[in-house]
């Protein structure tokens, strides 16, 4: 029995007697006992602080720390403690994991090997009886805070000879840098010194200027530092030393080595004399060379006051290794008797799947080590399985339900249906109990690293506007960059120019836009640059492979053109009584760049003025000096550019301009009078003619009873009987059949509706058209019936003016204009009223206007003013012309 607190079984007990059946009843109150030991469910990720940080791990909220005990009671209160290996640097503080110490890379890692020290703590929670532990890592990573250092051989005494090449390196420069892969530079300080220094590599090579150097010992001051500026200086000792013409001294010498001697032991003695003139005392180096010379090595004896030496040569025994092997064996006969001792595993816990597809998790293979029934597998289930959207995030989603496990035993597969990783899931942690035949369980997981497929288009951010000024461009104007929500390669996005040019070309990598070529702002002043991002991976089936933008670069003006004058002639004239400020000439010049500010000026002259805004030359002073003319220079300047112009200025007398006065006086008073008998001949014709339109407008009406068309008059044509087309919508918003009639608005004289002739040759077609008050229409263009090809006609080919209004009964509604295409010249038929509004213009649907087709036979007769009704265009636009010349 696993109870959850206290349960009480009933019990019923049945006694049997020849007197009868006594029956009663026994409760029985299970208590809880301490059997269940504290579980975690997920092993936690790592947990990676830099150096020197304060760590703080509460155990409550962090996946994996926090463990569970199916007990009840006091039996299921948990403590956790750390194992004693751990606890020299960290310990539990409350509910919570924190470091006692300073966390140093350097002190407890090889600085060499790796950036990071992984400190592995065990995590112990007791009920107080029983505990498990769980296994979490706090991943140390390197900062650079250590100053590097030489190394002890480096700095040692370097001795060259004076004979030595030019250019040989004489020293390698080595330093040491507790920080991992630092970066160290090496500095040569002392100047004047025949010697350089490699700062990357650190070697120091010889250097001859003049090809001689002088003996002696030289101190050089080098330094090494590190990538954040941690300088490390030293002092560095070279020997130049005098040429040694005497042939190094070799020996070759024979000595046999005894098994078991003792370390330390002397081989043999030798005697070194070198009889070139130094006065250094240690001017010499004693080298051993052959098979095994590392394990030897010399000392010096004594040093003779002639500089002779005497060197030991000695050997180390335990380096060689010169002691006997002895072996011993002994075999045994040993039979294990199995007990169940082992709980159940999985050989491999890490997989991965690729998303957007069912995850089968391939086979699991259930092991247990223990043999018989102890080792079989009695079964496994999904216990949990969380979703994280990276290794170390501490937000999760419960994914339990999803997880499935088949094929129980010690083969099973664990599956889930699709996933998409765009939506946050990485990684996911399923827990699985496994049980074993002898009844030990284990709780094992699953880690499955949720893999990315290229299922994502690129995506533009937003527009791009680009501008430079006009002139000679070249290099990068602006950059677009489209984004995809796949991750690595399948994240990688390349971009194309559709609309290729000579003067734009578009990285493919990096997006960037880049113009070569001369641009002028008044020749084109825009480009319109269509730009497609593309997966640079393609795969078959991919729904959306591009995205697209239009990239709009606009040209910027530059004060790139000069001022032109516009008027042209040099030679004016003025009285010499003129007044001051009457006006000579104006002078105008224009400027092709955008937003020109163009200012005037004339050579300075006390008689004559120019305004430097609108270029108005006006006399300046009194001109009745016997002066003919003035020649004077203008200048017109765009605030960079000037242009001049030279004019001359001619003064006449008012005596010599009475001679030719009088006669331009006369010839004058009868052209006005001519234009002005015109005028009123032209204005009295156009009055007639529009009484006789508004006449004609009058009689041309739609029968409320009949739906005829009815055109009074004495030589009206015929009249015909309006029969709605079949398959047009009326203004009542029905569909219109070969019999039936339509509610027109009867009384409303056709040209309020707006109406156009459409002949096919055997018979008129009247599109009429109803606005409502609210100004909304949406007409669209009348079908066809299936005959010969139409001829659609309007008045003297001649669209309406955009705005133009037709009254309603409701106010006033706007007009849109008529597309060209629907233009023609011919007119034939001369009854037609001049003013026609009609709309042909095709719109998305039909709102608040409606349409109905309306068919009559051709007029029989030719009206009574011919020449009126074919409504001459020059007519009316004549009159007020005239009017206004009057």
């Amino acid at each position: 029995m696993e109870p959850r607190g206290k349960k009480c079984i009933t019990i019923s007990i049945r006694a049997t007697q020849q007197s009868g059946v006594l029956l009663t009843t026994v409760g029985v109150i299970v208590e809880d006992i301490n059997d269940n030991a504290p579980l975690f469910g997920v092993t936690p990720p790592d947990y990676s602080r830099p150096e020197g940080s304060h760590v703080s791990l509460c155990i409550d909220e962090h996946p994996g720390l926090e463990a569970i005990d199916i007990d009840s009671g006091q039996n299921a209160d948990i403590t956790y403690m750390l194992e004693e290996e751990g606890t020299d640097m960290f310990q539990i503080d409350g509910n919570c994991i924190v470091n006692k110490v300073e966390l140093d890379r350097e002190a407890v890692a090889d600085p060499s090997n790796t950036p990071e020290y992984r400190i592995e703590l065990t995590l112990i929670a007791s009920d107080g009886e029983l505990e498990s532990n769980n296994t979490l890592t706090i991943i140390v990573t390197d900062v650079n805070d250590n100053t590097p250092i030489f190394t002890e051989s480096s700095l040692a005494i370097v001795r060259v000879r004076e004979d030595e090449m030019d250019g040989i390196v004489i020293r390698d420069l080595n330093a040491t840098d507790l920080d991992f892969n630092d970066v160290l530079t090496f500095s040569l300080e002392t100047n004047g010194v025949p010697f350089a220094l490699n700062e990357m590599n650190g070697k120091l090579s010889l250097v001859k200027s003049d090809g001689n150097i002088d003996p002696g010992a030289q101190n050089l001051d080098i330094a090494v530092s590190d990538a954040v500026g941690n300088t490390n200086r030293s002092t560095l000792t070279v020997d130049i030393l005098d040429v040694n013409d005497k042939a190094d001294i070799t020996f070759l010498t024979e000595k046999p080595l005894i098994e078991e001697m003792d370390p330390n032991h002397y081989l043999l003695r030798y005697k070194i004399q070198d009889k070139d003139e130094s006065t250094d005392e240690n001017y010499y180096d004693v080298q051993l060379s052959g098979q095994h010379a590392e394990y030897f090595e010399t000392k010096e004896l004594i040093q003779g006051p002639d500089g002779n030496s005497i060197i030991e040569l000695v050997i180390d025994i335990e380096e060689i290794g010169l002691y006997k092997n002895y072996t011993h064996q002994l075999c045994h006969n040993i039979t294990v008797i199995g007990i169940n001792d082992n709980v159940p595993f999985i050989n491999k816990t890490k997989f991965y799947v690729p998303e957007e597809s069912e995850m089968k998790i391939g086979d699991l293979e259930i092991m247990d080590l223990d043999s018989g029934i102890n080792g079989t597998i009695a079964g496994s289930s999904v216990e949990s399985a969380f979703a994280y959207n990276n290794p170390v995030s501490l937000t999760r989603m419960n994914v339990t339900q999803r997880f499935q496990s088949l094929n129980p035993g010690n083969q099973s597969a664990l599956i889930s249906p699709s996933l998409d990783r765009e939506v946050g899931i990485e990684l996911i942690i399923v827990t699985m109990k496994l049980t074993d035949g002898g009844g030990s369980s284990s709780y094992v997981n699953i880690t499955v690293n949720l893999g990315d497929i290229n299922d994502n288009c690129p995506i533009f951010a937003n527009d791009l506007v680009i501008e430079f000024n006009e002139g000679e461009v070249d290099g990068v104007q602006g950059r677009v960059s489209a984004s995809d929500a796949d991750t690595g390669p399948n994240a990688e996005v390349v971009y194309q120019l559709l609309n290729r040019t000579e003067l734009f070309t578009v990285n493919s990598s990096s997006g960037d836009i880049m113009a070569n070529g001369s641009f002028d702002r008044e020749q084109k002043d825009n480009y319109a640059l269509v730009i497609e991002a593309r997966n640079s991976r393609q795969i078959e089936g991919l729904k959306c492979e591009w995205s697209r933008i239009v990239v709009t670069v606009m040209i910027l003006d530059v004060n790139d053109n000069d001022p032109v004058w516009e008027n042209t002639g040099s030679t004016f004239d003025v009285f010499s009584d003129s007044a001051i400020g009457t006006l000579v000439i104006t002078l105008i010049a224009s400027d092709a760049d955008q937003n020109p500010s163009i200012t005037y000026e004339i050579e300075p002259n006390e008689l004559f003025k120019m305004d430097e805004r609108n270029g108005v030359i006006s006399v300046g002073a009194d001109l009745s000096d016997k002066v003919d003319s003035y020649d004077l220079t203008v200048t017109a300047s765009d605030g960079e550019k000037t242009v001049l112009r030279n004019i001359t200025i001619n003064v006449k007398t008012p005596e010599a301009a009475s001679s030719f006065t009088q006669p331009v006086i006369i010839g004058i008073t009868v052209g006005l009078c001519a234009l002005l008998v015109t005028a009123i001949l032209v204005t009295t014709a156009f009055i007639l003619y529009c009484v006789y339109l508004e006449k004609k407008k009058q009689s041309r009406k739609i029968n409320n009873r009949n739906g005829r068309l009815d055109i009074d008059g004495a030589n009206s044509p015929a009249r015909g009987i309006l029969r709605p087309i079949p398959g047009t919508t009326g203004l009542n918003g029905r569909t219109s059949s070969a019999s039936g009639s339509s509610r027109v608005k009867f009384g409303k004289t056709v040209q309020e509706y707006g109406y156009d002739y459409e002949s096919n040759g055997s018979g008129v077609y009247v599109t009429a058209i109803h606005l409502d008050s609210s100004g909304d229409e949406s007409p669209v263009t009348p079908p066809r019936p299936p005959s010969a090809p139409s001829h659609h006609h309007h008045h003297n080919g001649k669209l309406p003016a955009m705005g133009r209004h037709a009254h309603t009964n409701g106010g006033p509604a706007r007009l849109s204009p008529i597309h060209e295409d629907t233009l023609f010249n011919s007119y034939p038929y001369r009854h037609t009223p001049c003013r026609t509004i009609i709309q042909t213009t095709q719109k998305k649907a039909i709102r608040k206007t409606t349409r109905v087709l309306y068919q009559t036979m051709p007029p029989a007769q030719t009206p009574l003013f011919p020449t009126l009704a074919t409504c001459p265009t020059w007519l009316p636009r004549l009159a007020p012309l005239l009017l206004t010349l009057t």
